[in-house]
């Protein structure tokens, strides 16, 4: 979960204040608060009155390539408390914004598995205004995927990796680290996958 990471912040166009319950890491709580380690009261959940459109922005602090997006939302094992609809777009400079789903008849927690990564340091929840004016929840948006900076480290790290052969057929070997996991390389006298 990339909110997890040091630096990672999250703002919040309605009560504010309560908004860092959406990356405390706490997804089965819906109500109350407690002391982080500089002594701030978090509450568990993003909560405000859902008459007019509220939005948040988690911040990941870096460009990371996204896999998947939870949002738990209302109140655990029961309780409504869900906003009626919500969309999620992405940013990589919190000005331009790309929306990447919609949903409608929210359910207690939702799962996108993204089919594309998506690359991206922000991502916005925006919820939009409903004409009966309710309490919503959003207990926890969880927001996987890898860093940018850890696949370059990992890039940096294998880019001069080299296989050495006593076979006749080197060529082969070189299979081994050409990052084609579905190939390979060959036995140099059969053809067969390394």
């Amino acid at each position: 979960n990339l909110t997890q990471k040091e630096g990672v912040t999250v703002t919040a166009s309605v009560n504010d204040a309560t908004a860092m319950g959406l990356i405390d890491g706490t997804n089965d709580k819906a109500a109350g608060s407690y002391q982080d380690d500089a002594g701030n009261t978090v509450q568990y959940a993003w909560s405000f009155w859902s008459a007019k459109a509220a939005s948040a922005v988690v911040d990941l602090g870096a460009y990371c390539s996204l896999s998947e997006i939870k949002l738990y939302m209302g109140y655990p094992n029961g309780g409504n408390k869900r906003p009626e609809k919500f969309s999620l777009y992405y940013s990589r400079d919190n000005v331009n914004y790309t929306q990447f789903d919609q949903q409608e008849d929210t359910v207690e927690m939702y799962t996108n598995i993204l089919d594309d990564a998506i690359v991206a340091r922000y991502i916005k929840l925006e919820i939009p205004e409903v004409e009966n004016a309710r309490e919503v929840r959003i207990r926890e948006l969880e927001i996987y995927g890898v860093g940018i900076a850890d696949v370059a480290t990992n890039i940096t790290k294998y880019a001069n990796l080299s296989v050495e052969s006593s076979q006749a057929n080197d060529a082969s070997v070189a299979g081994l680290v050409d990052g084609d996991k579905e190939q390979g390389g060959s036995y140099p006298d059969n053809g067969g996958a390394w």
